[in-house]
């Protein structure tokens, strides 16, 4: 049975957020205990559906994954994150050959550190994270624009394709098309993953938010390639598209 996230809220808007994915109860009360000591706001989850639900609700400055989850490995979590956040990310892991530290740095880990670890070196990785972040804002997420005002995306649904603003036209799968057309549906606003989810016909579960997050990250290779993706995850939100977008 999955465990509820341990949630203990700070009154200051200002501080900042860690959430710990660890399915050991012990480790996991330890790593919380240690980083409240520290002052920060600590929710801890013991798998990464639980990881998927409290990103959709919440905006973390720090994510602490164990490599072994019992839902999903640690370093495809890392991934997902890596792209569809803006914290920072500390592996916890047992696996530290010099090939599989190089395997994690690549997917998007910035610290890794042994399960074994001393908590004052945990509080010490945690607040270098922190110092490289901006400053926190009390404002509400704003959308990045990846494109220049006047180059459009043009979603064709009879022909189940997205034509980019370089002309390149790009084959939709039904999914593909059906979560495009939900965020064309409302330009210039995030669209809640829960709406997503529904949409697609996913359930809100562990395997739900797995392949909304994989038809994501598929989506915006095949779309964008090396270039910047128009396709946005606002943390805590949902995501939008950030260029303008006809669909017909």
């Amino acid at each position: 049975m999955q465990t509820p996230p341990c949630r203990i809220r700070s009154a200051n808007v200002n501080t900042r957020k860690v959430l710990v994915i660890e399915p050991d109860k012990a480790l996991r009360e330890v790593m919380g205990n240690c980083l409240r000591s520290r002052e920060y706001e600590v929710i801890e989850t013991s798998s990464a559906l639980g990881c998927f639900k409290e990103i959709s609700d919440e905006v973390y400055d720090l994510a602490i994954v164990d490599i072994d989850l019992p839902d999903q490995d640690g370093l495809v979590l890392v991934s997902s994150l890596r792209k569809d956040s803006i914290c920072r990310l500390l592996l916890v892991s047992d696996r530290l050959s010099l090939a599989e530290r190089l395997k994690a740095y690549e997917a998007g880990a910035d610290v890794i550190m042994p399960r074994q670890f001393d908590p004052r070196e945990l509080a010490a990785a945690a607040a270098g994270l922190m110092q490289r972040l901006a400053p926190r804002s009390n404002g509400s997420a704003a959308i990045p624009n990846s494109s220049p005002p006047d180059c459009g995306w043009e979603l064709i649904r009879a022909g189940m394709s997205l034509v980019t603003p370089f002309g390149e036209s790009v084959s939709l799968t039904r999914k593909e098309l059906a979560f495009l057309e939900g965020l064309a549906m409302k330009p210039g606003s995030v669209v809640s993953r829960e709406y997503l989810l529904d949409l697609l016909h996913y359930e809100k579960d562990k395997s739900g938010y797995v392949s909304l997050n994989a038809l994501v990250y598929r989506l915006r290779r095949k779309i964008s390639g090396e270039r910047e993706s128009p396709i946005k995850t606002i943390p805590g939100a949902g995501y939008a598209f950030s260029a303008s977008i006809l669909a017909r």
